[in-house]
């Protein structure tokens, strides 16, 4: 039997499952659950306490996210079945279909760097320009020892699936079957955005298969605009 708790519900066992706000998480079995939440700092007498940007980011999902489901289901209603239990030889593909020896990325605007969504945050900066460029460097990493070992690398952006989702679907299908020449390479990346002036910000733009060289660089308003799901 359980013990509630505030707005938690324990249950006792070899594991704990405390049910937040913010989803469902697994926790160890560590003796004082009562002590052990009051001492998180996490709720307070009146309630949960309002979470800081970093842990609203730690609770992001990397994996299921919305547009990977979605650019799936379509996949699947064109005849094309990911492999669930295959892994690639380097990083962790969204979709993966071994017989075609193919990887699919779906990258997330905000956190590999969208040219069009990539809104910066207005805190933290060295610690955001930081992580933006080595995750660019990383997807960069990845997708040249995938293309190496001979797969097929297709990286396709959030707002591409949230936007145009039949199109989307279609081009990685024919990719995935036919093989067309994968294009990531010259895929356009954001790797540097600074504040010129309050409103005013400097983006720096580099192609993923050279991450640590500038391509292009502009002054422009800052962006604000997130992905959007197209509305019918």
């Amino acid at each position: 039997m359980g013990e509630r708790v505030g707005p938690l519900w324990f249950r006792w066992g070899g594991r704990v499952r405390r049910r937040l706000e913010w989803g469902v998480h697994k926790v160890e079995r560590v003796g004082g659950l009562k002590e052990m939440v009051e001492d998180s700092g996490m709720y307070g007498s009146g309630g949960p306490l309002p979470l800081s940007r970093s842990q609203q980011m730690s609770r992001i999902l990397g994996y299921d996210t919305g547009p990977e489901l979605l650019l799936r289901g379509a996949l699947e209603h064109l005849g094309l079945r990911r492999d669930s239990r295959i892994k690639a030889p380097a990083g962790r593909p969204d979709l993966c279909f071994s017989d075609a020896r193919a990887a699919v990325f779906v990258d997330g605007c905000f956190w590999h760097g969208c040219p069009h969504h990539y809104v910066r945050p207005r805190t933290r900066d060295e610690f955001w320009s930081a992580k933006l460029i080595a995750t660019v460097e990383r997807d960069s990493r990845q997708s040249n020892v995938l293309a190496e070992a001979g797969w097929t690398v297709i990286r396709v952006w959030e707002h591409e699936v949230l936007v145009n989702l039949e199109s989307t679907a279609e081009s990685v299908a024919r990719k995935v079957y036919f093989g067309d020449l994968s294009t990531w390479s010259t895929q356009l990346r954001i790797q540097r955005v600074v504040e010129v002036v309050p409103g005013v910000e400097r983006r720096e733009y580099a192609l993923l298969g050279e991450p640590a060289v500038v391509v292009e660089a502009q002054e422009a308003p800052r962006v604000t605009a997130k992905a959007r799901m197209k509305k019918h």
